[in-house]
């Protein structure tokens, strides 16, 4: 989301805090997020495959306020896809979780091969169905709270995250926009300019980042490229490209997606959702074998 450092209003790049408020104001927000990656040799043909995975997050207020506000207490949607389709669907609804594994999907992934008993099996308890993990039988599998942080270790967490967001907003206020289209808009440079915003940002934070207190590298290869389009002053999407020169190990690139969305879809929980137990948990997870079988559920 710091990427999102331009706006559009009146046909000029507005602050970045105009679009990362943009994000919050409604009560409603949909990210779908997806990669490219475009690099030779060997492992081209795996690195083409990330291209039919995406990511989609969404928040859902429940108090009918924007998302912004503290009292919102989103409901949260998240689903792993491939070519469009569900794989995982994972939810929170107050203080439960829901999921739904999609079996069949599975198999259609290139290099994804399991052995039909198993699959059957799988399928038979996930496939299709939801699923709920009620907050009694999490609070009873999740390994006790560690020791609160020290208001040391809090108060330098707090500075890091502000140095960096902070530099980050100031690189990106200071760089140059091309316009390319209305509500389209682009900045672009080496990533030498990026580290030598960013890194010094860091040089005055205690032992917690000694690891910047040194020289800041002087050799980094590569560009960047960042896109962003926007409705008004409201984000829609962006676009981040890493792009390394042919004479670094042949070159390649990376590229991020997101786009922004802000439907009136309300995040409820799923119908007819089976409740998990401590009974099913334990044999699900037990797998200890017995001459050639096993005595859990994949057994």
């Amino acid at each position: 989301v710091g990427a999102l450092g331009l706006s559009a209003c009146g046909g000029s790049p507005a602050s970045l805090k105009q679009y990362v408020d943009s994000l919050g104001a409604s009560n409603n927000l949909q990210v779908t997020m997806s990669m490219s990656v475009n690099i030779h040799g060997a492992k081209a043909a795996q690195a083409n495959l990330i291209k039919d995975f995406a990511l989609r997050y969404s928040l859902s207020s429940t108090s009918g306020g924007a998302l912004s506000q503290s009292s919102s207490k989103p409901n949260v949607d998240l689903s792993v896809l491939y070519l469009n389709k569900n794989l995982i669907d994972l939810r929170t609804i107050g203080s439960n979780i829901y999921f739904n594994l999609n079996v069949n999907e599975f198999t259609k992934i290139p290099g994804v091969n399991l052995p039909k008993s198993i699959l059957a099996k799988v399928n038979l308890i996930f496939g299709g169905r939801w699923l709920e993990l009620p907050s009694s039988l999490i609070k009873g599998l999740v390994p006790a709270t560690p020791a609160t942080p020290s208001k040391s270790a809090l108060a330098q967490a707090q500075k890091f995250r502000s140095a960096f967001a902070q530099a980050v907003t100031n690189f990106l206020d200071s760089a140059t926009v091309k316009t390319l289209s209305s509500g389209h808009y682009q900045i672009s440079g080496t990533l030498q300019s990026v580290v030598n915003a960013i890194v010094p940002a860091f040089k005055n934070l205690s032992t917690l980042v000694s690891r910047f207190n040194k020289p800041t590298p002087k050799n980094v290869k590569g560009s960047y490229t960042l896109d962003v389009t926007a409705n008004g002053s409201t984000a829609t999407g962006t676009s981040v490209t890493i792009t390394e020169p042919k004479s670094y190990q042949g070159g390649g690139s990376v590229t991020l997606f997101m786009t922004f969305a802000h439907a009136n879809v309300t995040i409820t929980k799923p119908p007819n959702a089976a409740v998990l137990d401590k009974s099913f948990i334990s044999q699900l997870l037990k797998a200890t074998p017995t001459g050639s079988s096993a005595t859990g559920i994949f057994g």
